[in-house]
């Protein structure tokens, strides 16, 4: 047509996108052209199709409902006003019309799918999903009711002229993620570091567009369309690209996995939380059909709102995530709906499910009764960062860890004129439970006391005259042991806690796992070698249990079992070297690990861009801290100066086991440690955890693995149990589903010991 050109505007589609403010996009033809013939040649359209047009004109999904069937030939069938969100009318309809070809917005899809509509439509063929990350179980149930059409998941942002990339479900195997596949024609995908610099394979990056599809910006948002369409080069080449904002992967076949948006990921507490991680481990559970996680601004809490398929409760939901995840991504509420609401463009309407909360009425929160109640819940606020909570809450559901505890033990002690521990913390994370602890400790009830320079003693009511020794890893962590040393005592087993120098004291912190060793296994026999005992530890705590028990074991004491939980982490000190951040040639050893302790802890406790190891380049370790505590914005000075206090303990203890680890690992003769566990009848528990998830922050999973078991393999531990958890938190044992406490127990049952 003379006077016009393929570069000339199309139409203008208004989205919220994640930023709830409506923007223009602005879409040429050449885009919109491109987009429907690799659609036609994609997946063919004639005239003995049929096309339901469902779609709010709102949604760009729209545009190729109405052009794409027009175009071709095929009928184009108009669904009444809200026709889209009543699946009895669709299957009217689509019966009625003999439709072919249909688009669902997952969260649409599964309303249709939960109503058994697509059991015996015989007309329809292809079915297109796109608008939301489509699911695995979406994907098995609509197998079930329609076997013979085909399900295919579209991706592309209304920036990008519809979709840009396409996957046919039909290559979904069950455990394996759900795709959303290759570009389309004539547009390309990257996958980019904040430095704009290419992912590796397998390594998660924003993904950008690139190609004829690329909108021309934001129709009068000059400021808005700078920052999200830019110029980059790649290769060499200068590319006009839209940075999506979306978080993916591009695996070895060339295809995407969508892993969520970027601003999907909500700080909560000091922590970032990705809440379609949350939103993945609520869809493993069987009987989970639905479910959306949100941040609730008000109240800084996370929320689920669960669709099940049979009856569950809220409290056995946070039990099973529990299982999966560390206790700051669990949901402070799971509500329980019957379907998850959506807004005309059928995406699920998140705003509308927080304004249907009653929080207040389903926290159940217990006020303070009394003026210690009340300054310790001033305390807790303080440090944990909340507006509400009450004697009974928990502390680790509010987000509380090991590091918050210890900034928050001495000040507890001032108020309570007590001298409790990190381990009483650990039993009872209530302020009820604390101050019936103390209130009730004289008369009976389990309790802690120290029994020696580092070693604490969990004393149950009812001795069955035996006990374990666990030693935790660096900085005293015993999260990992909090659960097991209840049950255990509850059981009538006495539990020896090991603390080490430097955290917990004013001592200076160890460096060497041999001195350590003696110097505790010394104090074990002092205390409980006339009894047979248990020794678990846990990482640095791994090593030192095992130099203990052959200390114990040349001292003839009966040792029923061993157990190391990520004990040989320190062999991947390379791997985290390369993974994490190289370390310079110049660097000293101190001057790398000093820049990656802070920067860690910057990625929990910086309010606003965490820093990078870099930011750290050429400081002291106190030049270090100061950095990080200006970051955390904490305006009550007597919390500053105690978490300075803290800090410091923490990277000092942290740093000497450290040393300690790398030089144990580097001299320990294996073929020797082998020796000692092979002539040895004692039972040998080794766990390994799945923490480490391949990203550029930790240890490649895969990697860590695979050194482990060659370790094993080399010292030659045939007779030993290896157990492979599936979360730190979940303690779930391979096939015979138990968790390290009765792992723990069984072990000491089948001595014949614990009945």
């Amino acid at each position: 047509m003379a006077g016009h050109v393929a570069s000339d505007l199309a139409y203008v589609i208004y989205t919220s996108g994640s930023t709830g403010q409506p923007k223009g996009v602005m879409n040429q033809h050449d885009a919109l052209s491109n987009r429907i013939n690799w659609m036609n040649r994609q997946y063919g359209c004639s005239s003995t199709d049929a096309v339901l047009q469902k779609t709010p004109f709102s949604f760009d999904v729209s545009v190729w409902e109405f052009i794409w069937p027009l175009i071709q030939g095929a009928r184009l069938v108009l669904a009444k006003p809200e026709g889209h969100k009543d699946p009895t009318y669709l299957w009217d309809i689509i019966e009625k019309e003999q439709i072919t070809k249909l688009h669902f917005v997952p969260s649409m899809l599964s309303n249709i799918l939960n109503t058994s509509q697509l059991f015996g439509l015989q007309s329809l063929k292809q079915v297109f999903c796109s608008g939301e990350a489509l699911t695995s179980q979406q994907i098995i149930e609509f197998r079930v009711q329609a076997p013979n059409v085909e399900l295919h998941n579209l991706y592309g942002p209304t920036e990008a002229a519809i979709d840009v990339t396409f996957w046919d479900t039909s290559k979904y195997e069950t455990g394996r993620p759900v795709l959303i596949g290759k570009p389309i024609d004539n547009i390309r995908m990257l996958v980019m570091r904040e430095n704009e610099q290419l992912c590796p394979i397998n390594v998660p990056g924003e993904l950008i567009i690139s190609g004829i599809g690329v909108a021309r910006g934001y129709l009068k948002k000059e400021s808005l369309t700078a920052e999200r369409f830019v110029e980059m080069c790649i290769d060499g080449n200068i590319l006009n690209v839209y940075k999506t904002g979306d978080i993916g992967k591009i695996n070895f076949d060339g295809e995407i996995e969508y892993i969520g948006r970027n601003d999907g990921q909500v700080k909560v507490r000091g922590f970032r939380v990705e809440l379609k991680e949350i939103e993945a481990c609520l869809l493993s559970h069987k009987f989970i059909r639905e479910c959306t996680v949100l941040k609730d601004d008000n109240r800084n809490a996370l929320v689920a709102f669960v669709v099940c398929s049979m009856d569950l409760n809220p409290i056995a939901i946070k039990d099973y995530l529990l299982g999966k995840l560390p206790s700051h991504m669990v949901p402070s509420n799971v509500h329980l709906v019957s379907e998850l609401p959506l807004t005309p463009n059928g995406k699920i309407d998140r705003g509308a499910l927080i304004k249907s909360c009653d929080f207040a009425a389903d926290d159940k929160i217990l006020p303070p009764r009394n003026e210690i109640e009340y300054e310790l819940c001033r305390l807790w606020k303080e440090v944990l960062g909340v507006e509400q909570l009450g004697i009974n809450s928990n502390f680790f559901d509010l987000g509380g860890h090991s590091l918050l505890l210890t900034v928050l033990l001495s000040r507890m002690n001032l108020v309570l004129d007590e001298k409790l521990s990190l381990q009483d913390l650990f039993r009872m994370p209530s302020i009820m439970q604390i101050l019936e602890f103390v209130n009730n400790k004289s008369i009976g009830s389990v309790s802690l006391i120290n029994v020696g320079d580092n070693i604490s003693y969990l004393k149950p009511k009812i001795s069955k005259g035996v006990n374990v020794v666990l030693i935790p890893g660096a900085g005293n962590s015993f999260e990992i042991f909090s659960e097991i040393s209840n049950l255990l005592a509850d059981q009538g087993v006495g539990v020896y806690f090991i603390h080490h120098d430097g955290v917990d004291n004013d001592l200076s912190p160890n460096s060497s796992i041999y001195e350590m060793a003696e110097k505790y296994a010394g104090q074990i026999k002092c205390l409980c070698s006339k009894e047979p005992m248990v020794i678990g530890g846990y990482c640095i705590g791994g090593a030192l249990a095992f130099e203990i028990y052959k200390i114990l074991l040349s001292s003839n004491v009966n040792i029923l079992s061993l157990h190391l939980l990520d004990t040989f982490f320190s062999l991947v000190d390379d791997l985290v070297s390369n993974v994490k951040e190289p370390k310079r040639e110049s660097e000293s050893y101190e001057s790398y690990y000093t820049r990656g302790f802070f920067r860690a802890l910057s990625e929990i406790y910086s309010i606003g861009t965490p820093f990078t190891g870099d930011d750290f380049i050429g400081l002291t370790p106190n030049q270090c801290l100061m950095k990080l505590i200006d970051s955390m914005k904490l305006e009550n000075a007597e919390l500053i100066q105690e978490w300075r206090k803290v800090i410091w303990k923490r990277y000092l203890s942290e740093k000497a086991h450290t040393i300690a680890s790398r030089s144990y690992y580097n001299n320990v003769n294996s073929s020797l440690v082998g020796d000692v566990f092979k002539s040895s009848s004692v039972p040998t528990f080794v766990y390994k955890s799945s923490e480490f998830d391949g990203s550029e922050t930790s240890v490649g999973y895969e990697a860590f693995e695979e050194l482990q078991a060659r370790w094993l393999r080399h010292i030659g531990l045939d007779s030993v149990s290896f157990i492979k958890l599936k979360g730190l938190h979940e303690k779930v044992l391979q096939e015979n589903k138990l968790d390290i406490s009765t792992c723990i127990s069984k072990s000491i049952f089948l001595s014949d010991i614990l009945i």
